[in-house]
C-alpha cells in the first residue's frame, strides 16, 4: 500500500542520513505504481523523519516529477529546495553547495527596477542565480513613471539586473519586445499575466440603475 511505501521511504532515508551524516539529504521521489498525492506523501514523510533526527539538515529534493502538490509538500515538510532530475550537473553541484552554505538556490525577482539590483548584489556575492518576472509597464516612453525619465546610473544598474538574469519573464511579447528595445538580446520566456476566461467572464446584465463604483 502507499502507506507502506512512504514508511520504507522514510526509513531507508532516515538511515541514510544516520550512516553519511550528509548536510544535504537528496530524496528521490519514486516509488512504482503510486499516484502523484502518494508520492507527494511519502516525501514529505520522508523530509520529516530526517528533520526530526537532524533538526540542521539542509534538505534538497531531487525528483522526477514537477507537480506543484510535491513541491508543497516538500517545502511545508522543510526542503530548503526543489530540483529535477534533468537539471545540469554543473547546476546540480551549484545548488548543493548553496544549500550546504544555507543559500537559496534561485532568487524571484518580481519587477526588475530597484528590487533587482538587491538580486544581482546577491549574485556576484555568493553566486545565487535570479529570474525577472516582468509586467511593469515602465519600459514604454508614454508610461509615467518610465526608464527614460531615470537616471544614467539606475539605467546601466537596470541594464546589468536584465542582462544577467538567468531568464527574463515578461507577461506579454509586446513588453518582451519592448524590454529588448532597450536592453538588446535577452534571455526570456513570454508567461501571459491573464485569467481564464472560461471560468471569469464578464456576464452583461441589464440593471434599473446606474452605479459607479470607485
Amino acid at each position: 500500500t502507499c502507506s507502506r511505501r512512504r514508511s520504507r521511504l522514510s526509513k531507508a532515508c532516515l538511515y541514510l542520513s544516520s550512516v553519511v551524516s550528509p548536510v544535504i539529504s537528496s530524496v528521490r521521489r519514486s516509488l512504482p505504481n503510486a499516484s502523484s498525492s502518494g508520492l507527494a506523501k511519502a516525501c514529505a514523510a520522508a523530509t520529516r523523519a530526517i528533520r526530526e533526527k537532524h533538526p540542521n539538515a539542509h534538505i534538497l529534493a531531487l525528483t522526477s516529477y514537477k507537480e506543484e502538490e510535491l513541491v508543497q509538500n516538500a517545502l511545508k515538510a522543510g526542503a530548503i529546495g526543489y530540483l529535477l532530475k534533468s537539471i545540469p550537473a554543473d547546476e546540480l553541484a551549484n545548488a548543493i553547495r548553496a544549500a550546504k552554505q544555507g543559500k537559496p538556490t534561485l532568487v524571484h525577482v518580481h519587477v526588475a527596477m530597484k528590487a533587482g539590483i538587491g538580486a544581482l548584489w546577491a549574485k556576484h556575492k555568493y553566486g545565487v542565480p535570479y529570474i525577472i518576472t516582468e509586467n511593469w509597464t515602465g519600459y514604454y516612453r508614454q508610461s509615467v513613471p518610465n526608464i527614460h525619465g531615470q537616471n544614467i546610473f539606475l539605467k546601466r544598474a537596470l541594464a546589468s539586473v536584465i542582462k544577467e538574469a538567468k531568464r527574463v519573464v515578461p507577461v506579454s511579447n509586446d513588453l518582451a519586445g519592448r524590454i529588448k528595445e532597450n536592453f538588446g538580446e535577452i534571455k526570456y520566456q513570454v508567461i501571459p499575466n491573464v485569467v481564464n476566461r472560461d471560468i471569469f467572464f464578464y456576464d452583461p446584465k441589464d440593471v434599473p440603475r446606474f452605479r459607479f463604483i470607485h
